[in-house]
């Protein structure tokens, strides 16, 4: 692809659209596994759909880790327990991935702008809301026709 240098943007591009701090709807548009930078494991990243009351929506990433640290603990119960998924003994976080997009949820939202970069909007792991479930609303989601209980398992699925 050729660069025409001539049309090349003058002033610096705006940064996201960024949400009021508060709690909104999410949809859990894609979750998978990333390596982590580290070397100590792999996370799982999270893409939310954000959906604002007055019909404007953002994506926002959230990463959970397999950590034995209260937060990431925490933060990894309220969002299984916000997507209505009945989870029991040993699982993996790869186990996740497979079953929780087009889920919905409520989540608080904060705004964060860090040195050289445009704001944006992260889940706020410190609210006592930070995932909730979304029939709190009474609502489904429309878009995806994702609900907030899972589907009845067949038979012979196996279940987490």
């Amino acid at each position: 692809m050729a660069i025409n240098f001539d049309e090349l943007p003058q002033d610096k591009p705006q940064g996201f659209e960024v949400l009021p701090e508060g709690t909104y709807l999410a949809v859990v548009k894609e979750a998978s596994m990333k390596p982590g930078k580290s070397g100590n494991g792999d996370y799982m990243q999270v893409v939310l759909k954000i959906t604002a009351d007055d019909g404007k929506t953002i994506l926002v990433f959230d990463n959970f880790f397999d950590s034995d640290k209260p937060l990431p603990r925490y933060k990894l119960n309220r969002f299984i327990r916000a997507l209505k998924i009945n989870m029991h003994g040993n699982f993996e976080l790869i186990d996740l991935t497979k079953i929780i997009t087009n889920k919905s949820c409520m989540v608080a939202l904060k705004s964060e702008q860090n040195e050289g970069y445009a704001a944006r909007n992260v889940v706020n792991a410190f609210d006592d809301e930070i995932y909730s479930p979304a029939n709190a609303l009474n609502a489904d989601v429309p878009e995806t026709g994702a609900t907030d209980s899972p589907f009845p398992p067949a038979e012979g699925d196996a279940q987490y």
